[in-house]
């Protein structure tokens, strides 16, 4: 198998895609602009973290969740936050984003109540002899059952963690320990175990980590001495990874989508956007899975997954706030 490449040959660099006088998608691109949708009143769009005086996220209090429009940056909505978080996943939140669970060592269920997360319940997990001091960690909401799913234990590779579950509508039933041990968990809630036994087809000595579960990949790195240097922490679906490079060799891009084949133990990387002079700090999937938005030093891109259009400039700043200060949890 060969490494397939897509070239994206419309757009050289992601800073030629757009202006900075101008912050609509220039003619030239392709990537159709995404628009707000909305389910139970919380709208679609780009899920930031900040405190109540506009701060960008840190580790200062970070008390308010805003979300912004995906085609001009603008605050649609803004939610109040129970607590202290300076991360969110699509995964801690109910279908219908009207539970959030979040973890400080304890175990915590807030419900949206009109424009405030409400603490309803929190748990601490039981003390074991054998494991340490034990936390609650990576939660998320099944989406086959709407049950939430937590480890509980001591962090750590050699800990003793265990799987946890509870249902949301019954706040008042402790969490069940379900007998299984874990370490990770993907985001139906099974375990997750980290590979290293694969290639890149075509590039035989270079290294790739992945974090799969039974039916799923997770994440996963590329290092080698081929160009590809990648980290690969969106799943686009079962089989396939969103990567991103801020190499300048990178051989499939700056952004590029990971395929495993899981028999022979190998992937392929397909380029979606060009190597660019810009630096990508980040980039989130919509909700549809075929757009991703890149977050750049000279602002903020959509383009198509499958790599058919170049990047278009969506906007140059998130409610007027400086490039880079903003980091963009996920796409609602």
């Amino acid at each position: 198998m060969k490494l397939t490449k897509v070239l994206v040959v419309a757009c050289l660099l992601l800073t030629a895609c757009g202006t900075h006088e101008d912050s609509n998608p220039p003619a030239g691109g392709t990537a159709s602009t995404p628009q707000p949708g909305g389910r139970s009143g919380f709208p679609s769009g780009l899920v930031v973290l900040g405190d109540p005086q506009g701060s960008p996220s840190s580790a200062t209090m970070v008390t308010e969740l805003r979300v912004h429009h995906p085609a001009t940056g603008i605050t649609l909505a803004t939610y109040t936050l129970p607590g202290v978080m300076s991360k969110l996943s699509r995964e801690q939140f109910s279908a219908d984003f009207r539970s959030l669970v979040w973890v400080d060592c304890q175990l915590h269920l807030a419900r949206l109540n009109g424009t405030a997360y409400v603490e309803v319940a929190s748990w601490k997990p039981a003390v074991s002899f054998t494991s340490g001091a034990p936390c609650f960690y990576t939660p998320r909401f099944d989406p086959a059952d709407g049950q939430i799913k937590a480890i509980g234990g001591a962090p750590g590779p050699d800990s003793d963690s265990s799987l946890f579950a509870f249902d949301p509508a019954h706040a008042e039933q402790a969490p069940r320990d379900l007998g299984i041990k874990a370490r990770g968990l993907d985001n139906h809630g099974r375990q997750v175990r980290a590979t290293n036994s694969w290639t890149v087809s075509g590039a035989p000595d270079d290294t790739v980590t992945l974090r799969v579960s039974d039916d799923a990949l997770i994440s996963g790195t590329v290092l080698g001495f081929h160009g590809y240097h990648y980290t690969c922490d969106q799943s686009l679906s079962p089989t396939t990874l969103l990567c991103l490079s801020g190499e300048k060799n990178a051989q499939a891009g700056s952004v590029a989508v990971l395929t495993a084949d899981r028999q022979a133990n190998t992937i392929t990387l397909r380029q979606v956007a060009p190597v660019t002079d810009a630096r990508v700090s980040g980039a989130v999937v919509a909700p549809d899975g075929r757009q991703v938005m890149l977050h750049t030093s000279t602002g903020w891109y959509v383009l198509p997954v499958d790599g058919s259009g170049a990047p278009s400039l969506a906007f140059q700043e998130v409610d007027r706030r400086p490039i880079g200060t903003v980091e963009v949890q996920f796409w609602s």
